[in-house]
């Protein structure tokens, strides 16, 4: 691992970049959209240094020291970069960094970032405004202006962009929405999906249900966790109580969300749709967390540090193109369910007397036949045998 210098590093990102640009030219298709996110990997140690410090864990384990790790990756998955920031590291001071990394090694046109709430600051949004950079944002209506909030909540002006029904015919989700002008030179884009209000109901309600269990209790340390609510209140007697004006103020939020633009005439369904791929980044992430298993990191030098995460995003690029070449070929199957056949591939290898080696494949599972077709891979003989060991 100490050979893999900084150099070497910079070449495998530039490699990984080279090959998705490549892979997506062969479908005719191009790095217009660009998903942004991080996650938080965490050390088996408590000692800090300069780039391993405690920070909130996205993997609850608050007791370890951790690093944040932003990955960006196109509408198809396909990985373009990825950059370590400290575990301490504010998230929403990661991407214009990250942005001036892609900038200074890889030439990239004009792209759509499309990235979480936690990104959405006034001086990120400034510095995209300043790069000519177009984004789609989520946006917290709760924090926006009261006039703002005031016209979201209103049901004036809104429109009927989607009506999904179930397999009865029944609605399943209506979903409407209305261009805000948001004063600060972009839109905010105001949704309301009958799907998402159903859901805000009951997980309040199952909330609701956790914190009756300590109504009118004088324990104030029960405040924690499930009862960190804005409509729970510790009375004068220090008893736990719902205050009902701020559930009332919680309530009429239920199904409302928002997307923050820069894009003049934006198209509310096309932008909603574009907003949801942030699960390739999720996905990604799921995938080197559990299949690769890239954490918990027993290093603890910053230079095998970042071998570590380098080796790991070479085997993560992998498994990407393999997924995408699969698709481009009608071809989808999950990364899980692939490893599982290619585990059943099994040879028998004896060795007779003379010194000549057989193999014998054990029955493969059919469906891989196309697979490797698709990927361009002889496929084994049942029997083979060697003279030469």
């Amino acid at each position: 691992m100490d050979k893999i210098t900084k150099p070497i590093i910079n070449g495998i990102r530039k490699t990984v970049y080279e090959h998705t640009t490549q892979l997506l030219k062969k479908q005719k298709k191009m790095v217009d959209v660009l998903f942004y996110d991080l996650t938080t990997i965490y050390f088996e140690t408590s000692s800090q240094d300069e780039i391993r410090d405690f920070g909130f864990s996205k993997d609850g384990k608050h007791q370890h020291v951790q690093i944040m790790l932003a990955a960006i990756v196109t509408t198809d998955g396909l990985p373009i970069d990825y950059q370590e920031f400290p575990g301490n590291f504010y998230e929403g001071h990661t991407l214009i960094p990250a942005l001036n990394e892609i900038k200074n090694h890889y030439n990239i046109g004009k792209v759509i970032l499309i990235a979480d709430a936690a990104l959405m600051n006034k001086i990120n949004l400034q510095e995209l405004d300043e790069r000519g950079l177009k984004y789609i944002i989520a946006a917290r209506i709760k924090n926006t202006k009261k006039v703002i909030q005031q016209t979201i909540l209103h049901p004036a002006d809104y429109d009927n962009i989607s009506n999904t029904k179930n397999n009865e015919g029944d609605a399943k989700d209506i979903i409407k929405a209305k261009i805000i002008d948001s004063g600060d030179g972009d839109f905010l884009i105001a949704y309301h999906s009958t799907k998402r209000e159903r859901k805000d109901r009951y997980d309040r309600q199952k909330a609701l249900e956790k914190i009756e269990k300590y109504i009118n209790s004088t324990a104030k340390s029960k405040l924690t966790g499930s009862l960190r609510k804005s409509y729970v209140k510790v009375s004068k007697n220090s008893r736990i109580e719902i205050d009902e004006n701020k559930l009332s103020e919680e309530e009429q939020y239920d199904g409302f969300f928002g997307l923050r633009t820069n894009i003049s005439d934006p198209d509310p369904l096309s932008f909603l749709i574009s907003y949801r791929g942030l699960w390739q980044v999720e996905q990604t992430f799921r995938i080197a967390k559990t299949n690769l298993e890239i954490r918990p990191v027993f290093h603890y030098s910053s230079r095998r540090i970042k071998a570590h995460f380098a080796i790991c995003y070479m085997a993560l690029a992998l498994v990407r193109y393999t997924e995408f070449i699969l698709k481009t070929h009608d071809q989808y199957i999950p990364y899980e369910q692939l490893h599982l056949m290619l585990d059943k591939m099994r040879k028998v290898q004896i060795i007779d007397h003379k010194d000549i080696l057989f193999e014998f494949l054990e029955d493969p599972p059919t469906q891989l036949i196309p697979i490797y077709r698709a990927l361009k891979l002889k496929w084994p003989k049942k029997f083979s045998h060697s003279l030469n060991l």
